[in-house]
Parts: C-alpha cells; structure tokens; sequence
C-alpha cells in the first residue's frame, strides 16, 4: 500500500495540529496551567485582602494609642498598658480565668 503525496501531507498536517493541541492544553503555558495560575491568583488575592484588613486594624490601633491625634482613646492605652505590665490597681479584684 503507498500513501499518495496529498495523503503524506494531510497525515502530517493531522501530526501537527494533534502535536499542537496536546502543548496547548498540557504544556508550560496551556490552558491547564494558566487555570492553575488563576487559582493561584485568587488564593493571592484573598491574603492580600486580609492582609489589607490586618494593616487597617493595627493602623486603627496605633492611631488610638497616639497622643495628640484625634482619635486618641486614654482607656485603650491604659488598657494596653496593663496588659503588658500585667498591672492592677491596689483597689482591684483580680479573678483568674482558665483560658
């Protein structure tokens, strides 16, 4: 059996377009891996955006604790710094929770 010319070309061109769909579905920069990298995408997104929220409340916090500002708050720095002087007055009760 021999192949006609027309026939070696359609084969070959059948060759490439298979060769070219296969790459352009599995390969380095194919649909599956740019489906991978929007995945990638959106996972990066939503830490920015909680990193974004995090920023805010520290920023918020750092504002409160900024004397002279005007959103300085005097209970949130004394609460503050009775947390981290593990500090009570003489006049207070002191009731430890287990955590």
């Amino acid at each position: 059996m021999t192949l006609t010319r027309a026939a070696v070309v359609r084969l070959g061109l059948s060759a490439l377009i298979l060769y070219l769909a296969a790459h352009g579905l599995t390969g380095r920069q194919g649909l599956i891996s740019y489906m991978g990298l929007q995945e990638r995408e959106q996972a990066l997104e939503a830490e920015q955006a909680q990193l974004e929220a995090k920023i805010n409340e520290l920023a918020d916090r750092a504002e409160r604790l900024r004397t002279g500002s005007a959103a300085f708050d005097r209970d949130y720095l004394e609460e503050r710094a009775r947390t981290i002087l593990d500090a009570a007055h003489a006049d207070e009760v002191l009731i430890d929770l287990p955590g």
